[in-house]
């Protein structure tokens, strides 16, 4: 029974340690499970946001959790695409979101976007973003583009298509990204 009871409590003891060492092996699955997809794609912009690169897998991470933060394609949206591509660079990562009028890679863009990890808003940046939009501080020059800040990510709109030029259809899209995920980043 002594025997027993030793062997019980050292199990108990080393599975801390073994759940720990589980996390750190195969890489990011493993970590991806352990973790919200807020969360995690908050860890993989902000690392991409320092020197290094990202693995091809966590860039198609990145690309695949922005996804899911995207307006829905219906209703006005009906019949448009999205692509989404990180850009990986040696410093200052983003994510590249073009809406695409038509399927395809030939298709022309609607609009398009940069999601960049920025950090906190400081006190002397805050005074470059006298606009709203909803809660979020925001810039740009209506009708063309959209600068919206929310949490640490900054989301960059450009309209290139004539139908997104009109300020209110601009803000209303970029309205309808989920920003309070993005602002939880």
């Amino acid at each position: 029974m002594h025997r027993r009871t030793t062997i019980l409590l050292l199990a108990v003891a080393l599975l801390p340690l073994l759940g720990a060492c589980r996390g750190r092996g195969g890489g990011g699955a493993t970590a991806a499970g352990a973790t919200t997809p807020v969360s995690r794609l908050s860890e993989l912009l902000r690392r991409g946001a320092q020197p290094g690169e990202l693995t091809l897998a966590e860039r198609a991470e990145v690309e695949r959790l922005v996804t899911g933060l995207l307006p829905k394609l219906a209703g006005p949206l009906a019949g448009y695409e999205w692509r989404v591509a990180y850009d990986d660079l040696p410093v200052g990562d983003f994510v590249s979101v073009d809406l695409l009028q038509g399927s395809g890679e030939a298709a022309p863009r609607a609009i398009w976007f940069h999601l960049v990890w920025r950090g906190a808003l400081t006190a002397a940046e805050r005074q470059a973003w006298g606009a709203q939009l909803g809660r979020f501080p925001a810039r740009g020059v209506p009708g063309h583009h959209l600068f919206v800040r929310a949490g640490g990510v900054e989301l960059r709109a450009v309209a290139e298509a004539p139908p997104f030029r009109d300020d209110s259809r601009l803000r209303d899209l970029v309205g309808r990204f989920d920003l309070d995920a993005l602002a939880r980043l």
